[in-house]
């Protein structure tokens, strides 16, 4: 017989891949860079397995090129794709406000989402740190909206190393520690206000403010 899994320690593989997400956010890694798999492998003191594996994990999910002899490149996302991300986001993240915002204990469920933000980046600035504590709290609304497959959505739309990479980019090492609190304040009054098509709109709005920051940034 099999013996159970220590599901509680990532892979090595997993391991990589989150460090090399983090790298390409944090943009230790830029775009058209090209990495290769020994030397990744020896940056981060593993073997050449785990680190194969989370490339073609990453090419799989369109953020790496791969150009031979174990050898890949970091792919520029495109304007489409963003587009896409955020009008699934759209539709995934505005319907689960309007639900929270009809739930019966409203007030209750308000409360742990703005538990999430006043957690926030707890003290770290890092692109990654800010990016993190963003996706925190939107998936705390989803979350709230008590649905498995608005929320199994929501995880793989946020869970592609695309969307981490277009996602944080707009998240600038330079944003004080409560920006967190600061951008999400007017969608929350939204929800708690207890009228779903508002908090529904609001969410849009909200996603949407940030899809015109990136593609004007690019």
């Amino acid at each position: 017989m099999l013996l159970p899994l220590d599901t509680n320690q990532p892979s090595l593989a997993d391991q990589a891949y989150e460090a090399i997400v983090a790298a390409v956010i944090n943009g230790v890694i830029g775009l058209g860079d090209r990495i290769v798999m020994d030397q990744i492998a020896e940056s981060l003191g593993i073997s050449r397995t785990p680190v194969r594996d989370a490339f073609h994990r990453l090419e799989n999910e369109g953020l790496l090129l791969a150009t031979g002899r174990r050898g890949f490149v970091v792919r520029e996302v495109e304007d489409d794709e963003v587009v896409e991300l955020y009008e699934a986001r759209k539709a995934i993240e505005g319907y689960a406000a309007s639900l929270v915002a009809s739930a019966d204990d409203l007030d209750e469920r308000v409360a742990r989402i703005q538990a999430v933000v006043a957690v926030g980046t707890g003290g770290d600035r890092s692109t990654k740190a800010i990016y993190l504590a963003n996706q925190a709290v939107h998936r705390a609304i989803v979350v709230e909206a008590d649905n498995r497959h608005l929320l199994a959505s929501f995880d793989g739309l946020w869970g592609a190393s695309v969307a981490h990479f277009a996602y944080g980019q707009l998240f600038p090492t330079k944003l004080a520690d409560d920006v967190i609190a600061e951008e999400h304040a007017p969608l929350l009054a939204s929800i708690a206000s207890g009228n779903p098509e508002a908090a529904r709109l609001a969410m849009i709005a909200h996603i949407g403010e940030g899809a015109e920051q990136h593609i004007s940034d690019q």
